[in-house]
C-alpha cells in the first residue's frame, strides 16, 4: 500500500467504518506482472496506433481490454504489495491516462472507458477482507478514471457512490473521481425553451437528477455512529459535499407553466449551513465546501431561484470562518507559534475570494444583487490579510454590520413559489 498521508488517513478511514464485507465475496486467481505485461507488450504497436487515431477504437477492443488490463489488474500481483512498487503501478496509470486524455479522440475515449470500467468492476468484486490492498490501491486510481471524457465513467463512479456494498474507503475517491467527470459534463439547466423531445436532453437530465440525488443521499445519510468516528462522517461528507457543488447549478429544472423543482442543488448546501439534522453535526470544512458552492451556483435560467438567503448563510458562515482564524492564528503566527496552521487558509482565502466574484456575478439581475455586493466587499479584506503572509484580522465590525443588514432575507424561500425546499437558517 502506498505508505503517504492520503494513504494513512485512508487506513484510519477503513478501521473507522469497520466495514470489512465487499461487494459479493468471490474470489479469482492472483495475475502476475510477467503475464499482465506480456498480453500489453503483444498489443502495444495497436494500442500506439488506436491512440494516435490512425486505427479506429471500434475495431480494436481486444487491445483496449488488455490495456485496461495492465494498468488497472496489476493492483493486485504479488510485486504489488510492495509499497514502492505499488506507487510506481498508480503513478504509471495517471501517468498513461494523463498523456491519453490530452491526445486521443472522444470516441476513443468512449470506448477504453468502457474497458478500464470492466477491469475495476474485477477488482471491487473480490473479497474485500483479503483483497483490501488491492482495491485501496485501485480506489486511487477513481480520481483519473473520472477524466475519461465518458458520460459511461461518470455513471459508474456515481453507482460505487450510491451502491451500500462497496466500502467507504473506496467510495471517496469515487466521489473525487465524480468531481472530475462533472467538470467534463456539467448539468445542463432545462429552461422553458428545452425541447424535451430530444433524447439527448432527456438523457442528459436523467443522469443531472440520478447525480443529484446520490450526492444529496450520501450527505444526508445515517451513520452509525457507534461503528464510524464523527471526523470520519465528515472527512466523507465533505467529499460528497465539493463533488456536488461541482454541479454548479442551483437546480436542473423549476416549475414554470407545468413540471415540478428538480435537482435541488441549493437546497442541500444552504441546509449544511442552516439548522439541519445530520449527524454529527457539519464540521467547519463541510461547511466551508457548502459556502463556496453556494457562491458558485448559476442561476441563468431560473427566474424562481432568490440567492438572498444564500447571501446570508454564507455571511454568517464567514463570521465564523473569521473567528476560526483568529484562534488557530494565535498558534501558529501569534506569539506563542506552536504548530503549523489547522487548516489551509491561503488556499481557503483565495477561493473564497474568487467564490466571491462568482456570487457577484450570479447575483445579477436577481433580487440578491446588491447583496452579494456589499458581501464580497465586506469579506475582501479578510481575504486579503489572510493572502498577505498570514495577517491578523483585527476586527470583523464590517462582516458583522454587512450579516445583520441581511437578517432581513435570512428567511427567504430559496425558491420562490414552490413548497417544500424551505430551508430553516436556525439562530
Amino acid at each position: 500500500m502506498i505508505l503517504s498521508r492520503r494513504a494513512l488517513a485512508l487506513g484510519a478511514l477503513i478501521l473507522a467504518c469497520g466495514l470489512w464485507t465487499s461487494a459479493s465475496g468471490a474470489q479469482a486467481p492472483i495475475p502476475t506482472e510477467d503475464g499482465l505485461r506480456q498480453a500489453f507488450n503483444k498489443e502495444q504497436k495497436v494500442w500506439s496506433q488506436v491512440r494516435k487515431g490512425e486505427l479506429e477504437a471500434k475495431d480494436h477492443t481486444k487491445t483496449l481490454d488488455a490495456v485496461a488490463a495492465y494498468y488497472v489488474l496489476r493492483v493486485r500481483t504479488l510485486e504489488a504489495r510492495d509499497p514502492n512498487a505499488m506507487k510506481k503501478i498508480v503513478d504509471s496509470f495517471d501517468g498513461e491516462l494523463m498523456y491519453f486524455i490530452k491526445s486521443s479522440k472522444a470516441e476513443l475515449h468512449v470506448y477504453l472507458g468502457k474497458a478500464l470500467i470492466a477491469r475495476f468492476k474485477d477488482v471491487f468484486a473480490l473479497d474485500f477482507t483479503s483483497e483490501h490492498l488491492a482495491q485501496i490501491n485501485a480506489a486511487l486510481m477513481l480520481p483519473s478514471l473520472g477524466r475519461v471524457n465518458s458520460d459511461e465513467v461518470g455513471d459508474y463512479l456515481a453507482q460505487l457512490v450510491a451502491d451500500p456494498k462497496v466500502h467507504d474507503a473506496i467510495k471517496v475517491h469515487a466521489l473525487r473521481g465524480l468531481r472530475e467527470n462533472l467538470q467534463l459534463f456539467p448539468p445542463r439547466i432545462i429552461t422553458e425553451d428545452t425541447d424535451l423531445t430530444d433524447k439527448k436532453v432527456l438523457d442528459r437530465k436523467k443522469r443531472d437528477l440520478e447525480r443529484i440525488k446520490i450526492l444529496a443521499d450520501f450527505i444526508g445519510r445515517t451513520w452509525d455512529t457507534k461503528q464510524i468516528d464523527a471526523d470520519a462522517v465528515r472527512y466523507l461528507r465533505r467529499e460528497a459535499i465539493q463533488t456536488l457543488a461541482q454541479m454548479q447549478v442551483a437546480a436542473v429544472s423549476m416549475p414554470r407553466k407545468k413540471g415540478q423543482l428538480e435537482g435541488p442543488v441549493a437546497y442541500t448546501l444552504a441546509g449544511i449551513l442552516g439548522k439541519n439534522k445530520l449527524a454529527p453535526a457539519p464540521g467547519f470544512m463541510e461547511k466551508c465546501e457548502a459556502a463556496l458552492g453556494l457562491c458558485q451556483l448559476k442561476t441563468k435560467g431560473l427566474p424562481e431561484y432568490d440567492p438572498s438567503q444564500a447571501c446570508y448563510l454564507v455571511g454568517r458562515f464567514m463570521i465564523e470562518f473569521v473567528n476560526e482564524y483568529k484562534r488557530d492564528w494565535a498558534n501558529f503566527a501569534g506569539t506563542a507559534k506552536k504548530r503549523p496552521p489547522f487548516f489551509p487558509w491561503k488556499i481557503l482565502a483565495e477561493r473564497g475570494r474568487l467564490a466571491m466574484q462568482d456570487l457577484v456575478a450570479h447575483c445579477k439581475d436577481t433580487p440578491a444583487a446588491a447583496a452579494a455586493q456589499k458581501l464580497q466587499g465586506a469579506c475582501d479584506g479578510v481575504f486579503q490579510a489572510i493572502a498577505n503572509k498570514y495577517g491578523a484580522v483585527d476586527s470583523t465590525l464590517d462582516l458583522e454590520t454587512c450579516v445583520r443588514g441581511l437578517a432581513a432575507v435570512k428567511a427567504a424561500k430559496l425558491y420562490k413559489n414552490v413548497n417544500g425546499f424551505d430551508v430553516d437558517p436556525g439562530e
